[in-house]
């Protein structure tokens, strides 16, 4: 008997409880079973007599289609996408070669006509050109759909005209379908609820398994993305196979980054046996900065992770400072984005999605953010010549938000909450078109004075595309309930959810995570040689 899949519709619904992708269930070494509430049940495969966008196959060979892509390069802006990735507008660099070998494709992106330029760049929107088409190619992680313990699998990677690569005995015919028109027509079939779940990036606190409430939210697509800290991190095994079951578990069509604040020097969670990174401001050099880039993102990847919350874009300019200091690239804008930006080439090259942190920048401050709410008085003349440059210079896949209040720019509210910075000035004079990440919310500089209901909607509506919220989980059920009342009583709120999920549900679209490692192999990356040789 012949099954017929609707690529587009069906699986945004049935295979949300889909069994793990064979590439991770097989090197995972047990693991999904091992976390319980992480395994996903086997589901039978959603039925469809649609005769645009579908898979046709036995029901003992059932596949997953990906949303194929396009994209190309523009001039203007630095882009550092991971090879093979996509913007958050829908653009994919696909690479000739994999994550493991080769030099991936490269090129930037251009943020496309209308936008405002920065003060001062000389250029126009519409100098920056918009964005012409490759050909596109298939960019979301494969998952099997089987619905028999002895089923046989096989998984097709498509380009956009509907032509089988490497498949087995399926026939696929799907549309042509960016990234974007695929996130909106995702966004369309989720629930509010679903999409509010893809806007919170959530931890779980201590320990190297999940506890089973946030095991189970996994297994039903209601994390956007799992952050862990040092104290999640145990040995090479428990880490891969921790990592491995919580990709494995999310539903395929609401699938699960992995991130992890990975700088060097003292912000590093990931430690001996991997390579221990100095830190940045001891750096110096452009090649040696992306070839650090590279090596970290390598071990990161093969380790299981999505994102690094690095490269810092704080320039040091206070040495009274108690949370940036050498946490930052150099004491200049320009020696900022000259190294910030080689060593985000180099994650993009090792496939690992980046995060810009924190704007519009939090180099000056006297007071560490985890602790108080700190405060920036400079002009905006100084804000846009040092702060705001490396912002203004590179264009990352992400960038993380400061807890702190810039007077000149809003005297009342910080970045994270306010719609004159991250609107007004990063949307509109920026021009930045990635995904937006608010700093952990538990953190004082806002705990201390917003409840997290308003923090969420007010940074919502502000601009933030996602919430960090890392350690209790009852903050993070707060925070969904919140956003959900606000947005189906609120138009203006219920727009933002869309337009932010449709921006994380793009980012991931183009995202390829590394198949999971066994032990053997990332012991054999993990503080190798090479990468001793460039922390001396």
């Amino acid at each position: 008997m012949n099954v017929v899949v609707d690529v587009r519709k069906s699986t945004s619904r049935a295979v949300r409880a889909a069994a793990a992708s064979s590439e991770y269930a097989a090197n995972a070494g047990g693991a999904t079973a091992a976390l319980g509430p992480l395994a996903a049940a086997p589901i039978e495969p959603a039925m469809s007599d649609s005769s645009d966008g579908r898979v046709t196959a036995s029901s003992s060979q059932t596949s997953a289609a990906a949303d194929a892509g396009e994209g190309g390069s523009g001039g203007g802006v630095p882009s550092f996408m991971p090879s093979g990735s996509s913007s958050a507008t829908g653009t994919v660099a696909p690479s000739s070669t994999p994550v493991s070998g080769g030099r991936p494709g490269s090129g930037t992106r251009g943020r496309g006509p209308g936008v405002v330029a920065p003060v001062g760049s000389g250029a126009s929107g519409s100098a920056r050109g918009s964005l012409p088409p490759i050909t596109p190619y298939a960019c979301r992680r494969s998952r099997s759909m089987s619905s028999a313990p002895n089923s046989s699998v096989s998984a097709a990677i498509m380009r956009a005209d509907g032509r089988r690569l490497g498949s087995s005995g399926t026939e696929i015919r799907i549309p042509r379908l960016t990234p974007a028109r695929a996130a909106a027509e995702d966004a369309s079939v989720a629930t509010l609820s679903q999409k509010v779940c893809q806007l919170l990036w959530c931890g779980f606190g201590p320990g190297v398994t999940p506890p089973p409430g946030f095991a189970a939210r996994v297994a039903a697509g209601e994390v956007g993305c799992a952050v862990l800290f040092r104290e999640n991190v145990g040995s090479i095994e428990e880490l891969l196979a921790l990592n491995a079951a919580l990709h494995a578990a999310a539903p395929a069509d609401l699938p699960l980054l992995i991130a992890v604040d990975q700088e060097g020097g003292r912000v590093q969670r990931v430690r001996a046996p991997a390579t221990v990174w100095p830190p940045m401001l001891r750096v110096g050099d452009a090649a040696r900065a992306e070839a650090i880039g590279r090596a970290l993102g390598e071990e990161l990847a093969v380790l299981g992770f999505d994102v690094d919350f690095a490269p810092v874009l704080d320039v040091h300019t206070n040495p009274q400072n108690p949370v940036i200091g050498d946490r930052a690239f150099a004491t200049t804008a320009a020696e900022v984005i000259r190294l910030a930006g080689a060593f985000a080439r180099g994650l993009a090259a090792a496939g690992i999605l980046a995060c810009g942190k924190h704007f519009p920048g939090h180099g000056d401050t006297t007071t560490d953010s985890h602790l108080a709410l700190p405060r920036v008085d400079h002009g905006l003349a100084r804000l846009r010549a040092v702060e705001l440059a490396p912002f203004r210079a590179l264009e990352l896949p992400m960038l993380m938000t400061a807890h702190v209040i810039f007077a000149a720019l809003d005297p009342d509210s910080p970045a994270t909450l306010s719609r004159r910075v991250l609107g007004d000035l990063l949307r509109g004079e920026l021009g930045y078109r990635g995904v937006v990440v608010s700093d952990d919310l538990e953190m004082k500089a806002i705990a201390d004075h917003w409840g997290i209901a308003e923090a969420v909607e007010r940074g919502l509506i502000a601009g933030c595309d996602a919430f960090l919220l890392c350690h209790v989980e009852a903050l993070q059920l707060e925070a969904h309930a919140a956003l959900v009342r606000a947005a189906e009583r609120s138009p203006a709120v219920r727009a933002r959810v869309d337009e932010a999920a449709g921006r994380v549900a793009a980012l991931k679209a183009g995202h390829r995570p590394r198949p999971a490692a066994t032990p053997a192999q990332a012991r054999a990356l993990l503080g190798r040689r090479e990468h001793q040789e460039l922390v001396s």
